[in-house]
């Protein structure tokens, strides 16, 4: 599976998501497994009037209820670096906003995404409990 790993623009840009995902194109990984990017996580919202990163720079509790890829538990990494400083990659806090951090010094939680191949068998539902997580059965 190649992942795109460029820049995502900036923190408060008004970038859409074709333009984001366009420059995450600039840069690819081969492997089976990764971190979500910026642009993955605005398009995993439902709702139309969430599909803009400026949105999720503020205020977006109301955007964090649906979007699949929100965990009000916990925040996490993005492959996403931010566009002038490779080392301040981008995250989803715990009430759903784009922010940008400082890896190395910073702590945080990962959500991996994963290549799955055709012939691979799931069971569960995708929750967040250890009994309802999605598992591999073959």
């Amino acid at each position: 599976m190649i992942w795109n790993v460029g820049h995502a623009g900036i923190w408060n840009d008004t970038l859409s998501v074709l333009e984001l995902e366009n420059m995450e194109k600039a840069y690819t990984w081969n492997g089976d497994i990764a971190l979500a990017t910026k642009s993955e996580y605005i398009r995993a919202n439902s709702s139309d009037s969430c599909l803009t990163a400026s949105v999720l720079y503020s205020n977006s509790r109301t955007c964090s209820t649906t979007n699949y890829l929100y965990k009000s538990a916990y925040w996490y990494w993005l492959l996403s670096p931010y566009s002038s400083r490779v080392h301040y990659p981008f995250n989803v806090s715990t009430n759903g906003n784009l922010n940008y951090n400082y890896a190395n010094s910073q702590s945080g939680s990962v959500l991996p995404a994963l290549y799955i191949k055709s012939n691979i068998t799931l069971s569960g539902n995708g929750g967040q409990e250890s009994e309802d997580m999605y598992r591999i059965v073959s």
